[in-house]
């Protein structure tokens, strides 16, 4: 298992009077009131781009790890007789070649930081940075977009979709993007866009100032599976846009597709329901595309996702790096949001209420038979396991399905 670096813990650097602040807030959680202190024990991740990713046993070797997951593609126009044997010969192969080029990449990238970097073995496609501190901006492959941010456990929220190759995914809280591109990435290992994979990759946020981080990852990012993402400023509470049509790809397609529709004009996003507005950002193919909104499609033909990630907004009290930004910032506007943002009981309270309806309307974008994963970075009960409580609760009343 990926285990914490050995690196001594300075009380005396906290803020006066916030550990015991945070001290008490975890204990009203039932947690370890010194838990923020694990933070000079955590090391930090990075995610190869372009990479399939795979889960990893952890008691294996990676030499001895079985061939690569691949999704057998119905498609009569393919060649289905080859044997299994071939099949899992060339995955073995892919896979091994996959092992070798990260190797390569984590060599790179500990010359350039300075500590030690290992190729995760919890998620193979994840680089493991032993000192939680250390800076990944200098780095070439940071700058060329090679490598970005991303956390263990925004993959695992990620790997729990469970993505097909012709998945439309819904990221309802998207920001700022690093599990967008890690869940086009999975879609596009499969291919580029055609009509068996024909996946693509929707991110909602409603601040545009993090959907403008996301767009710069995105066009930074070396990762060809881009043309599969598109971004929309909107309320995650009450986005209603369908996923794209499964011929998103075919340009001549959609070029007979616009000539029978009328494209509607672009308003301003404030005067408007969310299901008229064109993308925040999108690939050429999906950018002019439009759809009628789920309330006024007929019940036989609505089209919803495959699967939804409700990523939710949440006090951040189990996200300790995201937290040290705010106790060790020299801005006392950025510390006063300590008690406002983090510790507050109102705080719980609005933003648990926030998160019911967020993964509500997840529910009511997701088709039948499709995969809903609700997370957070919070160790609040009431943000967790309580919201879920709730949701089932709303959704058994309600639902016919």
């Amino acid at each position: 298992m990926d285990t914490p670096t050995d690196q001594p813990i300075d009380n005396d650097n906290l803020p006066n009077g916030w550990s015991n602040e945070i001290s008490t807030f975890y204990q009203s959680l039932n947690l370890d009131p010194d838990l923020y202190h694990c933070i000079d024990k955590l090391p930090r991740y990075v995610r190869a781009v372009g990479f399939d990713y795979r889960i990893i046993h952890l008691s294996d070797n990676l030499e001895s790890q079985p061939p690569l997951k691949k999704y057998k593609l119905d498609d009569p126009k393919l060649d289905t007789q080859k044997s299994t044997t071939q099949d899992n010969e060339k995955t073995s192969l892919a896979f091994k070649t996959d092992v070798q080029n990260l190797t390569s990449l984590s060599s790179q990238l500990e010359k350039d930081i300075g500590c030690q970097v290992s190729l995760s073995n919890t998620i193979l496609g994840l680089l493991r940075i032993s000192n939680g501190k250390a800076k990944i901006n200098s780095s070439n492959l940071y700058k060329t977009g090679k490598i970005i941010g991303f956390d263990l456990s925004s993959a695992i929220a990620a790997i729990s979709l469970d993505i097909k190759p012709n998945d439309h995914v819904l990221d309802l809280c998207c920001a700022p993007g690093g599990k967008l591109l890690f869940i086009a990435d999975k879609i596009h290992s499969h291919g580029a866009p055609h009509s068996i994979c024909s996946g693509s990759v929707t991110g909602v946020d409603i601040s545009k100032k993090r959907l403008s981080t996301c767009q710069s990852l995105i066009k930074k990012s070396k990762s060809l599976s881009k043309i599969r993402i598109r971004l929309f400023a909107s309320d995650g509470t009450t986005f209603n846009v369908p996923p794209p049509d499964d011929n998103w790809w075919d340009y001549s397609y959609l070029k007979q597709q616009t000539c029978k529709k009328q494209q509607p004009k672009e308003i301003p996003i404030d005067s408007i329901s969310t299901s008229n507005i064109k993308p925040f950002f999108a690939s050429k193919l999906l950018r002019n595309i439009y759809t009628p909104p789920l309330e006024i499609t007929a019940d036989s033909c609505i089209r919803k996702y495959n699967k939804v990630l409700v990523d939710a907004e949440c006090s951040h009290d189990g996200s300790l790096v995201h937290l040290s930004k705010y106790i060790n910032s020299n801005s006392q506007t950025l510390f006063g949001k300590l008690d406002s943002d983090f510790l507050s009981q109102d705080r719980l309270e609005s933003v648990s209420e926030l998160q019911l309806d967020l993964i509500l309307n997840g529910w009511n974008n997701l088709s039948t038979g499709g995969t809903l994963v609700y997370s957070t970075c919070s160790l609040s009960y009431k943000q967790n396991e309580l919201v879920i409580a709730k949701f089932l609760e709303t959704v058994f009343k309600n639902s016919s399905r």
